[in-house]
């Protein structure tokens, strides 16, 4: 077998041409970034959920987005709800989320509650092996410390 054929085998196994096994739990990290631009940085976080059905999903996640300057960043911790229907490898999802949040900007911080709405794409793998891509609609008090509009987030985790 030449090199393109077994290429084209291992690309065509990757993706999986069925659905995958259906896995109740997950775990995952990821990256962020969050507008507007000019205030935040890059931050991270990680999410631990489970899958009921199927295709309804409940997570918990807490995350740390790092602001543009030394002396800003946010902690949060939020439960969300969503629905996700498989198609073969492909979870795309649409949901809640609702939780608290710690802003900090030089010596002044402040906490409160934040929610928003969350849409995304799951792209499960073999190994129980899942990537993701999400976007979150956020929404802060008027008078957080620091605007956020929006959140994007690129992860990868296991389900089991």
């Amino acid at each position: 077998m030449g090199r393109p054929a077994a290429g084209v085998l291992l690309f065509v196994g990757l993706l999986g041409l069925g659905a995958g096994d259906a896995r109740a739990a997950e775990v995952a990290a990821f990256l962020s970034g969050a507008k507007p631009g000019e205030l935040w940085g890059s931050g991270v976080g990680g999410t631990l959920g489970i899958t009921l059905f199927n295709i309804v999903g409940l997570e918990f996640e807490g995350a740390w987005q790092g602001g543009q300057t030394a002396a800003s960043d946010m902690w949060s911790a939020s439960g969300r709800a969503y629905v996700g229907p498989q198609f073969k490898r492909f979870v795309p999802y649409l949901g809640l989320s609702t939780g608290v949040y710690r802003q900090s900007l030089r010596s002044t911080s402040d906490t409160g509650s934040a929610r928003g709405v969350i849409a995304g794409l799951k792209f499960r793998l073999p190994l129980a092996v899942f990537v993701k891509a999400e976007y979150q609609w956020v929404h802060l008090p008027d008078d957080a410390l620091v605007k956020m509009d929006n959140k994007y987030v690129l992860g990868a985790g296991l389900s089991f």
